[in-house]
């Protein structure tokens, strides 16, 4: 179709039963996509966390990992990166890395964006820092 003819402006295209996005909204989600990344490694980087230091798209096994603490053994992933592996590949990999010793914490893009609070709550459960830390008060700001 040619510019213009309105496809644009659509969300989903179906194809074989199955929904699609258009080369836009694709576009759009993979914006969007790397504006949560950015904003949870804002968070992450330059050990704020309780002074854990947290590597970006670190090689965990056969596995990249969005974001990994090393020392505490704990995975940070964003929903919507393993969107693209399927449920059930997604639980296999999650699985084979529990295995390896690692805790997988998953968060959805929208979690991200409008509950940060919370994300950093659960972060910091998971490395085992109480949240009412002093150093921290002032991060959750």
């Amino acid at each position: 179709m040619a510019k213009g003819d309105g496809w644009e402006t659509q969300t989903e295209t179906h194809i074989v039963g199955r929904s699609r996005l258009t080369p836009l909204a694709e576009r759009q989600k993979r914006r969007q996509s790397v504006d949560v990344e950015r904003k949870l490694w804002y968070l992450l980087r330059g050990r704020q966390m309780g002074g854990h230091r947290f590597k970006r798209q670190h090689d965990v096994g056969p596995f990249v990992a969005d974001f990994c603490c090393t020392e505490s053994r704990l995975i940070v992933e964003i929903g919507a990166a393993q969107e693209a592996l399927g449920r059930t590949q997604a639980q296999q990999r999650a699985l084979a890395l529990k295995r390896m010793g690692y805790k997988v914490l998953r968060f959805h893009d929208e979690q991200i964006l409008n509950q940060t609070r919370d994300v950093i709550d659960r972060i910091l459960r998971g490395l085992k820092v109480s949240p009412s830390s002093p150093s921290l008060q002032k991060q959750k700001n």
